[in-house]
């Protein structure tokens, strides 16, 4: 009897380790394969004002700026703890915002003023406002040539800003709805979506514009892959990411997102992308209710040379008109209009399945020949 009982007793104990054992080991491959080593992960949630639009960054003094489009503010983040710093005055309806390092200043695109208002970033000093075109939408700052670059989406023109002066140097006429620009400093060229004619214009260093046609209707998002020098476009009515190659101002294809199980199409509206991680890069791309999308951020964790892959979805709260990478540390920043929030992901690699809870998507990618045609169709 006393033998049984302690067989039962040790066997018991066995049981007990190795169950123990069982579930410490299964715990530690759930770390590494949700946060420890798979990415992307969040890393936080800032909460702004109402309406964040445009994110910019300033990476010498650690510092983000969030437009907050519907209470004319701009929020000024410490992008190290996260906490806001200051919320100033940005003018009437501001949307895009840059930082141009070149000489310090940021630069508030205020789309219900028709004007660009220009802060001293060492001080947050008003400096002045610029007259540029109507409804400026996106802006963006090229550091190399002191230059910004203002879509004026209501008059289909590009207002071209000196930064030593701060005054308009040049408007150059881009095509219909001109929405969102991209900039290749190694090119010194600016990339400008026209969301109304489906195409993407190239403006050189000279202001001459070329005008691209992306075969895809309604692009908004747009963003530049300048070690593989390539254009991504979001399109919000084809559901596509348009290529092109920035170099030579070539259609390249593009790539069609649905999702599953049932294949619906995935409207697409801000795109940004991370070119220094992966084989091929990092894509991330918005998807918005109000479009018919789902308020998701999509991780595409290849890039066009090696025709995408599946994409998989992180939740943000109305990711309407702001996306930004910063690519030293590696994070992306989303501005949330639905809570009123700056999102704040870590990019990294591996690009796991393990840390999205999300039906899934597919991808058809095109190929293209010169005219628009595809040339091979793929399906990831």
């Amino acid at each position: 009897m006393n033998t049984r009982r302690s067989f039962f007793r040790w066997s018991g104990l066995i049981v007990m380790l190795v169950l123990l054992l069982g579930t410490g080991i299964t715990g530690a491959r759930a770390s590494q394969a949700g946060t420890d080593a798979c990415y992307p992960t969040v890393l936080a949630s800032v909460g702004v004002q109402t309406s964040p639009h445009g994110v910019a960054i300033n990476l010498g003094s650690k510092r983000l700026y969030v437009a907050n489009h519907d209470s004319d503010t701009l929020s000024i983040i410490d992008s190290t703890t996260y906490g806001v710093v200051k919320t100033i005055s940005a003018g009437d309806g501001p949307n895009g915002v840059a930082y141009n390092s070149k000489n310090g200043y940021i630069y508030i695109a205020d789309r219900n003023a028709n004007k660009v208002r220009v802060i001293r970033a060492s001080t947050y000093a008003f400096v002045k406002d610029i007259s540029v075109g109507s409804q400026p939408d996106g802006i963006a700052a090229n550091n190399v040539s002191n230059k910004i670059y203002v879509a004026n989406y209501g008059s289909g023109t590009v207002s071209i800003i000196n930064g030593s002066t701060n005054t308009v140097e040049k408007t150059v006429t881009v095509g219909t709805e001109p929405a969102n620009i991209a900039i290749d400093t190694g090119l010194n060229k600016a990339f400008v979506s026209l969301h109304g004619s489906g195409r993407v214009a190239a403006i050189s260093s000279t202001g001459a514009v070329a005008s691209i046609d992306v075969y895809s209707a309604g692009p908004y998002g747009i963003a530049v892959d300048t070690v593989r020098k390539l254009v991504y476009v979001a399109t919000i009515d084809t559901f596509r990411i348009a290529v092109v190659n920035a170099s030579t101002n070539t259609f390249l294809g593009w790539a069609e997102i649905r999702r599953l199980p049932k294949g619906e199409p995935v409207p697409l509206r801000m795109i940004a992308v991370n070119p220094n991680i992966g084989t091929s890069g990092h894509v991330f791309v918005t998807t918005v209710a109000g479009d018919g999308g789902w308020n998701k951020v999509l991780t595409l964790p290849k890039g066009w040379p090696e025709y995408f892959a599946r994409p998989y979805g992180l939740d943000a709260n109305t990711p309407r008109e702001g996306i930004l990478i910063e690519g030293i540390n590696k994070r992306v920043f989303v501005t949330a209009r639905g809570d009123n929030k700056l999102a704040v992901f870590q990019d990294g690699e591996p690009v796991c399945p393990t840390n999205f809870r999300d039906e899934g998507y597919m991808v058809t990618v095109c190929v293209a020949n010169p005219d628009g045609t595809c040339n091979q169709v793929l399906e990831r």
